[in-house]
This record gives C-alpha cells, structure tokens and sequence, in this order.
C-alpha cells in the first residue's frame, strides 16, 4: 500500500489532580499521525442511455453528421402555458398568430449558412409525464403542417446587433388565431390552468427538422404572439380609436410538458472503441459512464489503520480525460454528474441539486480532467451503514447543465447553483481515463497512552 505517514508529536501535558484519585489521568507520549493512502483502483464501464428525461426548457432542432462522432437528429413537442387574460374591449377586426422561437448569441453548432426547414404540425393527443428523448413522439397529421419554414443562422455575422440573439418568426394560419381568440371568450375558465388548456382548447405544436442537414440550433425561448387589429371608443376623447397590437399570450414554461425527441448513432469507429474497452461519454441520448468506486476498500482500508482516536480530513477524486476532437461542433461535456445509479432517476426527476453525498458534479478543466475534491460525506456516509451494499458503491457518470443565479449583494454577490439537468445543447465527447484515476483517502489517527 502506498502510504504517507507524516507524524507530529506533541508536548506532554500534566493534568492536575488529586494525587492520591484514581479519576483522571495524564496523557502522555500521545502522537497524531495523518495518513494519505492513494493506492486504490477505480474500474467501470461505457453504458448506452439514449433515454434522457426531458427536464430543460431548451429546445433542440436540426440534424448532424459528424465523423468520428455519429448522427444526430432532434425535433421538439411542446403544450402551452396561456395567459389568464386575453384583450376582449372593443372589436377585433382583424387577428393572426405566430410561432416565435429564440436562439440565443452563439445558440448553435455546425454551419450558419445552410439552409434548413422547420414544419409546425398540431399535435393531436396529449402529452404525458415522464417523457424521454426516445419516448414515442406524440401524435400529429403528418400529411397536413400548420406551416413550414426555412431559415439559417447567418444573421448573427452582420452588421445588426443580436447580442440578445435572434428570433425566428414562423406564420401560422389565421384560423388558428381566431379559433384560440374565440375559445377563451366563449370559457375563459380554460385558460386558468395549462392541464385544461391542453385538454379542453390547444393539446400543442410538434415541430421537425425536414429539410437540410449540418447545424443544431438551440431554441430558449417558444411562444404564440397574436397581432390584433382593435377598435373602441374613446370616452375620455369622445373618440373612436383604432389600434394593431400584439402580445405572446401563449409560451413554454416550466409548468408545462416540453420534451426533445433526440436520436444518436454512433460512428463505426466510437462502437470500436467503446467495445475494446474504452470509456467514452457521449451526449446527447448517447453514452455514460459506469463506475464501480472502491467504497468497501476505502473504509476497511480506513478502519484497518485507525487508532484509538481516528478521523477522516478527505476523501478525493480525480479523473483524467481525452478531448477526442480539437476543433469543431464536438467538445468536451462541461459538466459531469456522479450520482448513485439508484438515484439517477429520482434526481433528474425531482430536478434535484447535488447534495454532495451521493451526488456530486464537477467542471471540465483543459488542463485534462474532472475533479471531484471532497468526497468526505460520502466517506461519512458509508461509515454509518452497518452494511455497504452493492448499490452503495455503484456510480453513474452523465453530461449535464448547470444553471447558475447571483446572490448577495452587489459588493460580495454569490454564485449559487440552481439548476442542474441532461446535457442536451450540442454534440458532446470525451474519453475517461479510469486506469489513471486519483482516489485519495486522507485521515488522521490518534495512540493516546494513559
């Protein structure tokens, strides 16, 4: 075992007391001894997971082909949160609606110029939860589209500022404008709430990638904006007044059902490699990494050692990785999860954050590794079983999101996570090196003699 012992002795110390009692003692020749052990083994596996749980209001459209990597293809569902109040005073002389997506600054990969194109299509049946990226797509006439749309994302390459990013506006037909305008007059009560919107009124749009190939765009922001031409009298002015207006009265929010419909395939090359024994993660819907983490060894390696007085100062993990594309749309994951594969399901479900005891996440560093500095809970944790159990020790390693907010004050503002969730903004990869993986246990024990 490779092992560090630094010892530090201590200055003897009398304790006063009654000569003649037998309460009470004086330690003496007592020494601390702090241990570091990184002799220990981290072993695991590539595992295929191409059911990522839609938990993201990021929306992913388009279609790759990338060499070495593989294909990828996303179209989008989504329901709709209405609002509680649509314009009725006056008269409504004229209504129209469309589809407003957002791609943020820098909201895609792949190449700005090439033309692709979106068809909207009303979803005919009501989505339900949980939804995966390979759930069956809910159902939509496939021969009748709403409207179809070609667009790039060149736009952010000229003169016009689209720092805020930019909008891509797809017309839907005007009687779908009327039929939403009249269903909220007839029974407002159903647009209190997006479950008896999507029941009663609007189930939602499907939207695909049917056309072109080479870009995944990123959408953030999806909503139904009504311009009205309205007339009313003016009392104030005694006047009859005319006026276009328009408002996005509908929008994907957190409350409503939004889920990717993502399909990977992998390239010839990363099925070899993963098959020969290489640990490769791959995102979207592709690959994640199976750890089985040496907790049993760790403890009894930690108890073997321990003295009449022992604790433990830390327990680390570092993983080195590859970055298997230096240019291009694929790159590392930038964030990594490792959560107790019998609580993968219930934290992306949950929309949980780390509790940094059986999950824990770490940043991609381009020095060439994740770095997981302070697994002392979960040393902590396994200690107070009175039996580690095999799924106690079993890790699942996926790409994730993570969402950010400031807090404090202007002068000291504190960054806090507040969000984390599946990887789904691009194409993602990168191998882990598990045979040169750092596992190190650091504690301290104390002989007190009496």
């Amino acid at each position: 075992m490779a092992q560090a012992a630094l010892t530090l002795l201590m200055a003897s110390a009398a304790v006063s007391c009654d000569e003649t009692s037998e309460i009470g003692s004086s330690i003496v020749d007592d020494a601390i001894d702090i241990v570091v052990d990184s002799s220990f083994t981290l072993k695991g596996s590539t595992v295929r997971n191409p059911a990522v749980m839609s938990r993201s209001l990021t929306q992913l459209i388009g279609n790759m082909d990338i060499p070495g990597y593989g294909v990828l293809h996303s179209n989008f569902a989504n329901q709709y949160m209405p609002a509680l109040k649509l314009p009725t005073e006056g008269t409504i002389d004229s209504l129209t609606v469309a589809l407003r997506l957002q791609v943020p600054a820098g909201g895609f990969v792949g190449d700005s110029i090439v033309p692709m194109q979106l068809s909207v299509y009303r979803m005919t049946d009501l989505m339900s939860v949980p939804v995966y990226s390979n759930s069956p797509m809910p159902d939509f006439d496939h021969s009748t589209p709403l409207a179809k749309r070609t667009y790039n994302v060149a736009d952010f390459r000229d003169s016009v500022d689209y720092s805020a990013g930019r909008l891509i506006d797809i017309q839907l037909p005007d009687a779908l404008a009327h039929e939403l305008y009249n269903a909220y007059v007839s029974n407002p009560d159903n647009f209190g709430t997006p479950g008896a919107f999507a029941q009663n009124v609007f189930r939602g749009l499907v939207v695909n990638s049917t056309y072109g190939s080479g870009r995944m765009t990123r959408i953030t922001k999806n909503g139904l904006t009504l311009t009205y031409k309205r007339s009313w009298h003016d009392a104030e002015s005694n006047a009859d007044t005319t006026a276009v207006e328009s408002g996005t009265f509908f929008a994907v929010t957190p409350e409503v059902i939004n889920n990717n419909y993502i399909t990977y395939s992998p390239a010839e090359d990363v099925v070899r490699r993963i098959a020969a024994g290489e640990h490769i993660m791959v995102a979207p819907a592709g690959y994640d990494i199976h750890i089985d983490f040496p907790g049993r060894e760790v403890v009894s390696r930690f108890r073997a050692a321990a003295a009449d007085y022992s604790v433990v100062n830390n327990l680390s993990l570092r993983i080195p990785v590859e970055r298997l594309f230096t240019s291009g749309p694929v790159v590392p994951p930038p964030y990594v999860l490792l959560v107790l594969t019998s609580e993968r399901e219930k934290f992306f479900a949950n929309n949980s954050l780390t509790d940094n005891i059986t999950s824990f996440y770490a940043t991609y560093n381009t020095a060439g590794y994740y770095d997981f500095p302070d697994l002392r809970p979960y040393m902590q944790y396994l200690l107070e079983k009175e039996s580690i159990e095999e799924a106690d020790v079993q890790f699942t390693l996926c790409p994730i999101n993570v969402e950010t907010t400031e807090s404090g004050s202007t002068y000291a503002p504190t960054t806090v996570v507040s969000g984390i969730t599946p990887y789904i903004s691009g194409p993602a990869m990168v191998k882990f090196n598990l045979d040169r993986a750092k596992i190190v246990l650091t504690f301290s024990k104390q002989s007190i003699k009496f």
